[in-house]
């Protein structure tokens, strides 16, 4: 029983640690559309999104001190949850402001970000009318082999 709370601890950090690297994916991406350069993007998102990261981490540690200090009925049951989510976020919060705006960085490329985004909007509006005309057409077919008798 102690693993599934352990397990759902891994659930718990992976939630958290996706969102705020995701969130500071999205900020310099939205830094770059705004004609801003590379690097001023990424140190600018870096900046605006410590205060949040930190704030979400700290706020998830201290709710899970309880759940590993405090003895009590059930507490083995917890001290696994408790622990791998304080550890999990402490070294996520400092990996994220590390690692993700390096990885940025290596892998950015200004002018393809832009354009692949203008492009999959693109795509977006063609696809729906391209699956609209391919589902009526689909539904009129199969109507028709079922009316034939065809299975």
């Amino acid at each position: 029983m102690c693993i599934f709370f352990s397990l759902l601890g891994f659930l718990i950090l992976i939630g958290i640690v996706v969102n705020n690297s995701i969130l500071l994916v999205l900020k310099t991406v939205d830094s770059i559309k705004k004609k801003m350069s590379k690097q001023d993007a990424i140190f600018e998102s870096a900046r605006t999104r410590v205060r949040p990261i930190f704030m979400s981490t700290l706020t998830s540690i201290f709710g899970m001190f309880p759940l590993v200090l405090f003895p009590g009925a059930g507490s083995e049951l917890y001290k696994g949850l408790g622990s791998v989510v304080i550890g999990g976020l402490f070294l996520s919060a400092i990996l994220i402001l590390i690692i993700v705006p390096a990885l940025l960085t290596l892998t950015i490329d200004e002018n393809k970000i832009i354009d692949l985004m203008f492009q999959g909007e693109q795509r977006k509006v063609t696809q729906k009318k391209v699956t609209k005309k391919n589902t009526s057409g689909m539904i009129n077919l199969n109507l028709k082999k079922w009316r034939n008798g065809y299975t």
